[in-house]
């Protein structure tokens, strides 16, 4: 293991309650592990990781109860929903840009379905993979 391949990610997640209520959050990497489910007030964390790349961080979304935990309008809009959204990853104070919160993080639901998107609005774990053993190796492959 070398310096480059040392490094800080942090992960901004923000809640959206429904009737007062969040979802749990779980986090695991090789050496740490992490849960929420009751954000502070204004229902933002920013959960911080030391990791030696390559490597793979796990967060498992649960709680929410499909069918329940959701309002709709007649038409079938969405007006209020439990749900929690990546709001932004760095791996080093470099930013992942819009193609890694819109088309690299998927959550693999309970159900077997898998969603790409920053909007984790049911229940499942979202697996990232860090494969490059370098940090810069790591945010290129997010931002391409």
């Amino acid at each position: 293991m070398d310096e480059f391949s040392h490094a800080r990610l942090e992960i901004d997640l923000q809640w959206k309650a429904f009737d007062g209520r969040f979802m749990t959050v779980e986090s695991k990497t090789a050496n740490q592990s992490w849960q929420c489910h009751n954000p502070d007030q204004d229902h933002k964390i920013t959960v911080v990781y030391d990791i030696q790349l390559p490597t793979q961080v796990q967060l498992k979304f649960s709680g929410k109860q499909q069918g329940q935990d959701t309002r709709t309008d007649e038409h079938g809009n969405i007006l209020e929903d439990m749900a929690v959204i990546i709001t932004e990853v760095r791996l080093d104070g470099f930013a992942g840009n819009h193609n890694l919160l819109h088309n690299r993080l998927v959550l693999e639901t309970d159900q077997g379905h898998s969603i790409t998107s920053n909007f984790m609005g049911f229940n499942g774990i979202l697996t990232m993979d860090l494969a490059e053993n370098y940090v810069l190796g790591v945010v290129s492959q997010w931002n391409c």
